[in-house]
């Protein structure tokens, strides 16, 4: 005996809730036919970057520490590492901006809106001096750099 003699209309009913639910299902590949060229060379698409042209003339209107002493720890955090902070402008989330010392990347950049911090690894400090403090935009900081601001090291 199948279903379909026993009582057709709820064969249909049951054949139509799997087509509903298999086609909500979040698991379902996209037809590549109907995929843009981008989304078809990778399996996750990436946000639309966002225009360089709207951080021409960064600037850096605060920053942490804007003193210390060579040789010391500062902002120390939980594991160690001293921390940097510095607040542009304009908002930077959308971007890869990174807290740059001295022509150097810091590790572990974060942004919040204008707000990008950074830290030094324990165990690394500042030499004496005035070292120069950017934000700079892009992996390597190729696309844009702010106007610097210097740390004054003791």
């Amino acid at each position: 005996m199948s279903i379909v003699r026993n009582n057709p209309l709820k064969f249909v009913a049951v054949l139509s809730a799997a087509v509903v639910m298999a086609s909500c299902s979040a698991d379902k590949q996209p037809d590549s036919a109907s995929q843009s060229p981008t989304q078809a060379a990778s399996p996750s698409v990436a946000p639309a970057a966002k225009p360089i042209e709207a951080l021409k003339g960064l600037k850096i209107v605060a920053y942490g520490p804007s003193a210390t002493k060579a040789g010391e720890a500062f902002n120390t955090q939980p594991d160690g590492a001293s921390a940097v902070w510095a607040k542009s402008d304009r908002n930077l989330e959308g971007y890869d901006a990174a807290i740059w010392l001295d022509g150097v990347r810091l590790g572990n950049a974060g942004i919040s809106t204008e707000t990008v911090t950074g830290t030094l690894p324990a165990g690394e400090t500042l030499r004496a001096g005035a070292v120069k403090l950017e934000i700079r935009i892009g992996q390597n900081g190729e696309l844009l750099s702010s106007e610097p601001v210097s740390i004054a090291v003791e």
